[in-house]
């Protein structure tokens, strides 16, 4: 059959047209209807000499393949079932909307006009989808579906901004304080940023009250304690409530209802679902994801938050609902940590057990049962029978006479447990009844584990799904969680089987991930294990999203504990490991990997936890030392620089038949970057020569460029110019051999960063030579190096006598970084201009250029910044506080981290006085001394 896709692509099914322009021109007919030939041309080929000409040949190439369509005369017709056309009407709008109008499709070239109508199609056909998805959120029969469909409004690929009135409903379906509530938040507040809205919509930063699809049944007494407790705590504890009951009590649902009473009242709110964690520092990752809170990349996450959270929350708190934190270590030391440093947070804690005893701590059990003698009317207002008939769907009527009496026995059987209720009125859609009631009362008990109430009803569930559906289930049982695309092409979840899945209450979905319900899987395990292969193919995938995407890459978001999981399987296949050392090149890449994904995405601590475990599941000696070298990589990054030391001096001291090159070469060069953070920086260069050696050797071009071009800015500072300028002429090379122009720029640019500090080279040659590299880099794209390349003639300038030259070039920096800050660099070049106005005989001038430098420079952290700062401002001291000024320049001459060219010009006062370590203390000193 033919069929037009435009949605997620553009495909003519049933035939072999493949080109664009007729696809296109068919797509427009489909979609527009009878069009004028003569328009036709105007749309498509608005400048072209030759619109007729280009007009027969496509309309010839799509007679080829569609011999029946009536393309001819002057108004062109094509009649063809299309998925643009079909989707407001489908009953599954769904699996029909593959992705974007004409997603993937290249628009270049296009007349204005088309290029128009390409967007607003697809505008509108987005919003076709998302109000489908609305209607169906609506409709859910549970909160937690209302929102999982909510969400997926928002990421409809292709669609406009949503405006209010959609905003509005989808408000009505978040749950308070998850990620989507965020979003709706941060949407409302785009739309209202001049404040023209009328108050009647709310307040800006919050949507109007609106209730959930589903209530929270039989729980009022319960939400009211909790939030006495939040207001007033009780003496003596911290403000944190803990809210525990077996798995299905409600606990994450009463959380959501407090968080809604909370939010309705003014209140910031943030949940967190913690069922898939399992150390804290993904929690504090997690809580500043969710709050937009940029944590700085060294030192300890819950310190950088607990400061971050004390700043946002003093005159707006905060509730925080950790939610199911069973699996989560440390907590019990962090959360104090937290609640001590934020005066503004408040925290709900939700477990099966309670993190330790307290007053503030409600434990959950069933809801209010019916009595035995009740009458139907008091019987249909019970809450545990009003979630029977919740999860019974529309489809159960409760027609004859004891039929409620029958569902009051269910659910006194039951005991009112929210989970096991909805579980076995879930059942009454493939059973009577009378036989759901038979088959609760039966009471067999099919697997251990789950407890004695709800082993016998996640059994019974289990037995209705069919037996594809329990792989399935099976199949997902083996990770925490999973993406939807994951789920579909590893496990086989597709719409059907998740359909089915959701409806039987044993697959949740949130944020777009799916997972088993948390208290079946240990027993899916022990009923249907995960078989050698499907595990095989589980880490396959895993590991194959890992080598194949950039770690930034939205699929990789969440899947830093499945990689990891992944990554142990792979390390603990039995027969496969090189007698040897034990790590084969592939494996070296995954660890590499590995580590790069941690850093790339700010995991640092989180990541050394993960590396270690992996060491303890891998009996390679050869693979423990990788992982301890990318370790020692995450330490430095997180600020543990003994520990980074350590390791990588550990590996480094290895056995020579466990340590390949590969790891000798990463392990060196961290060694070596430490050493140099340090100051050591005569150790590190050793090192990171060897590190470049060892990538000869293993014939990696590309690293040993890397490791040069670092090694040759260690020699700059050490003073030994000859040596860095040849290892960036080898870097270069290598570079131009392999068509990496933009890389050899880039060395080009440190080469002249070399020479300035030279006190042999020209500073005419270096001037002229920082000139050719600004004009080769004019239009590349790389505007920083542009700005970099200008900063550098603004230092020749000043080296070759020619201030009014070197002004002129440093105000020229500020605007070619504008489209592309470098924070480090503005600040170089506020201390350039400074040093051009003192050569101009413009004190004033320089003194505030100097101190916008020297600001920069203290909001930065940037010690070797700092010091040419106290360069410069002793030169100005000499005259009104020479002593001070002597001081400083004692300090600049000793100190670990100044190069040899600062050395050089402080080395006329060496001083005798010990090194004050505190700079920012220095610095803020002098600048004082200006008055």
């Amino acid at each position: 059959m033919t069929f037009l896709q435009t949605l997620g692509g553009l495909r003519l099914h049933g035939t072999d047209l493949a080109q664009r322009l007729p696809l296109l021109v068919l797509a427009y007919l489909v979609i527009e209807g009878p069009t004028e030939r003569q328009r036709l041309r105007g749309l498509f080929w608005p400048e072209a000499q030759s619109q007729g000409n280009n007009m027969r040949v496509v309309l010839a190439k799509l007679r080829a393949s569609l011999p029946d369509l009536p393309l001819s005369g002057d108004v062109l017709r094509a009649e063809l079932p299309c998925d643009a056309l079909e989707l407001a009407s489908a009953p599954d709008p769904e699996a029909l909307y593959q992705g974007a109008f004409l997603h993937g499709v290249s628009l270049t070239g296009l007349g204005e006009e088309l290029y128009e109508w390409v967007l607003s199609t697809r505008e509108r056909l987005a919003l076709d989808m998302q109000y489908a998805l609305t209607a169906r959120a609506e409709a859910a029969p549970s909160p937690a579906e209302a929102a999982r469909l909510a969400a997926q409004v928002l990421a409809v690929p292709g669609a406009a901004p949503p405006d209010l009135s959609l905003l509005r409903r989808l408000h009505a379906l978040a749950l308070p304080g998850s990620l989507l509530d965020r979003q709706l938040g941060d949407a409302r507040r785009e739309l209202d940023l001049d404040g023209s809205l009328s108050p009647a919509a709310g307040p800006p930063d919050r949507f109007p009250a609106a209730a959930p699809p589903g209530r929270l049944l039989g729980r009022g007494a319960e939400v009211s304690q909790v939030l006495a407790w939040l207001a007033s705590p009780p003496a003596g504890e911290r403000r944190l409530v803990q809210v525990s009951g077996p798995g299905g009590s409600g606990k994450s649902l009463l959380a959501g209802t407090v968080l809604l009473e909370r939010q309705h009242l003014g209140g910031e709110v943030l949940h967190l679902d913690l069922e898939v964690l399992r150390d804290e520092l993904d929690v504090a990752a997690r809580v500043a994801s969710g709050l937009g809170l940029q944590l700085p990349d060294q030192g300890d996450p819950w310190l950088a938050l607990t400061l971050a959270l004390d700043v946002r929350t003093r005159n707006a708190p905060l509730l925080l609902a950790l939610d199911g934190a069973d699996g989560v270590t440390g907590l019990e030391l962090a959360l104090p940590r937290l609640l001590a440093a934020a005066p503004g947070v408040q925290i709900l804690l939700t477990r099966r057990t309670p993190l330790w005893e307290a007053r503030a701590h409600l434990r959950l059990g069933g809801l209010p049962l019916p009595e035995l003698t009740d009458p139907d009317l008091l019987l249909a207002q019970n809450p545990a029978v009003q979630l029977f008939l919740r999860a019974a769907g529309p489809d159960l009527r409760v027609r004859e006479e004891g039929d409620l009496g029958l569902i009051a026995a269910l659910v006194r059987r039951l005991q009112g447990l929210p989970l096991a209720v909805q579980l076995a009125g879930s059942w009454t859609r493939h059973l009577s009844l009378a036989q759901v009631h038979a088959a609760v009362e039966s009471g067999q008990v099919v697997g251990p584990g789950l407890g004695t109430l709800l082993a016998p009803l996640l059994a019974r569930s289990w037995d209705l799904l069919s037996p594809g559906q329990q792989q399935v289930l099976s199949r997902l049982a083996g990770l925490p969680d999973w993406s939807a695309a994951s789920a579909r092409e590893v496990a086989g979840l597709d719409d059907p089987a998740r359909a089915a899945l959701l409806a039987s209450g044993l697959l949740l979905e949130q944020g777009g991930r799916v997972q088993v319900l948390p208290v079946l899987a240990h027993w899916i395990a022990g009923i249907l294990p995960l078989s050698g292969a499907a595990r095989t193919l589980q880490a396959a995938h895993h590991l194959d999203l890992l080598r194949r995407l950039d770690p930034m890459d939205p699929l990789l978001r969440d899947e830093a504990g499945n990689l990891a999981i992944a990554l142990g399987w792979q390390f603990s296949r039995p027969g496969e490991l090189d007698p040897g050392s034990g790590a084969t090149e592939e494996d070296l890449l995954l660890v590499s990997r590995l580590g790069t994904y941690f850093e790339r995405r700010g995991l640092f601590s989180v990541g050394v936890r993960a590396l270690e475990t992996l060491e303890g599941q891998t009996g390679s000696p050869g693979l423990r030392l990788a992982l301890q070298t990318q370790r020692a990589w995450l330490a430095f990054r997180s600020g543990r620089h003994r520990d980074a030391e350590g390791l990588s001096r550990r590996v480094l001291a290895a056995s020579p038949d466990a340590l390949t090159l590969r790891v000798r070469m990463w392990a060196s060069n961290v060694l070596a970057v430490t050493l140099g953070h340090q100051g050591r920086g005569g150790q590190a260069a050793v090192f990171l020569r060897q590190a470049a050696l060892l990538a000869r050797q293993l014939g990696d071009g590309g690293r040993e460029a890397m490791y040069l071009g670092n090694l040759a800015l260690m020699l700059k500072d050490l003073g030994e110019y000859a040596e860095a300028l040849g290892a960036l002429r080898a870097a270069q090379a290598y570079h131009r051999q392999w068509g990496q122009p933009e890389h050899a720029h880039f060395e080009e640019l440190r080469s002249i960063e070399v020479q300035l500090d030279d006190p042999e080279a020209d500073p005419l040659e270096i001037w002229e030579a920082a000139r050719a590299s600004e004009r080769a880099l004019e239009g590349s794209g790389f505007q920083g190096w542009v700005g970099k390349a200008v900063y550098f003639q603004a230092r020749a300038a000043l080296l070759a006598a020619e201030p009014g030259a070197a002004l002129r070039l440093a105000r020229e920096v500020h605007t070619a970084l504008e489209t592309f800050p470098d924070p480090t660099f503005q600040a170089a070049a506020w201390i350039a201009e400074a040093e051009a106005q003192y050569a101009l005989f413009r004190t004033p001038e320089a003194r505030r250029a100097l101190s916008l430098a020297a600001q920069a420079c203290l909001d930065l952290g940037d010690e070797v910044g700092l010091l040419e700062v106290l360069l410069v401002l002793a030169a100005d001291l000499r005259y009104e506080a020479p002593a001070f000024g002597e001081k400083l320049l004692a300090v600049v001459a000793r100190h670990p981290r100044s190069n040899a060219a600062q050395r050089r010009r402080a080395a006329q006062s060496p001083g005798t006085d010990e090194v004050p370590g505190d700079l920012r203390a220095l610095v803020t000193e002098g600048l004082a001394l200006f008055g």
